[in-house]
């Protein structure tokens, strides 16, 4: 009998909707996910103490971000087609806005959670950043144990194609190239990194709203598709860490009794097929 990954990857395949479509793919949306990575730390970190647990539950409840392009335009005639690209303008870049920000706060408890638990520097010194050493660890330490987790890869085909279709990414082939301290398998955290640095830094462009641009903007799709590789990642990270696989972990308001173990969890945190989430 076949596994309910395999049979939801074989309807993937004959529906031919995208891995990462929030009403149709296999994954539940990026505020679920965040929520149910959240609750691993709480069930980890008991009593809501856990620094870490709080970037994720932000993350997981930020639903709207309203930004007025011509807000502060005190022109009293405008004429329709002006207004209504200012209104196509305004709605395009709240949704962004709001996975900018949502972003930032998955980002903010990855960093949290590496500042906890420490990880070593790879061995090329020409690479000492945080991310090498995390891409280091996977590829040494991860993968030695445990299988990529399940549509990793195929999230990764999808960002791939979307990057290549917007206009402000760099080379695609730069993005996700491998190094002595990264797997050509998990090297969605470094074409992350990188995208995080072209706004963490002023260096994106923002796109237009669709049909005010000869290119179709992939912002949005980017921006949300770096964070559930972000947060898959971070599931990777959390199942190499043995020590914390025996704990149960409940739904919110539950006594630990109704739980499941971490080791059981972490795998199927992101699927919708995953009862427990």
């Amino acid at each position: 009998m076949k596994s309910n990954v395999e049979l939801i990857k074989n309807t993937w395949t004959e529906i031919g909707h995208s891995v990462v479509c929030p009403k149709h793919g296999p994954l539940v949306d990026t505020k679920r996910h965040c929520h149910n990575i959240a609750r691993f730390f709480l069930a980890s970190e008991n009593y809501y103490s856990s620094p870490i647990y709080s970037w994720f539950q932000i993350a997981s409840g930020i639903v709207e971000v309203k930004y007025v392009s011509d807000l502060h335009d005190d022109s009293m005639f405008q004429c329709n087609p002006t207004m209504e690209y200012e209104d196509a303008k305004s709605d395009f870049h709240s949704r962004l806005i709001r996975e900018l920000t949502r972003f930032n706060f998955i980002w903010g408890g990855f960093e949290s959670y590496c500042d906890t638990y420490p990880f070593s520097p790879c061995d090329d010194e020409k690479k000492r950043s945080l991310v090498s050493a995390v891409n280091y660890f996977l590829k040494t330490t991860y993968l030695e144990n445990f299988e990529v987790i399940a549509f990793y890869d195929e999230t990764i085909d999808h960002f791939k194609k979307i990057i290549s279709k917007n206009p402000w990414h760099g080379k695609t082939n730069e993005l996700f190239c491998s190094d002595n301290c990264t797997s050509d398998k998990l090297s969605g955290l470094k074409a992350v990194y990188k995208i995080r640095n072209s706004f963490a830094h002023g260096a994106l462009k923002f796109s237009e709203p669709d049909g005010y641009s000869d290119v179709k903007p992939y912002d949005i799709g980017i921006i949300n598709t770096s964070s559930r590789i972000l947060l898959m990642t971070i599931q990777m990270l959390l199942l190499s860490r043995t020590d914390k696989l025996k704990i149960k972990v409940p739904q919110l308001h539950e006594s630990e009794e109704f739980g499941i173990s971490a080791a059981k969890y972490l795998p199927k945190l992101h699927l919708k097929s995953f009862k427990h989430s």
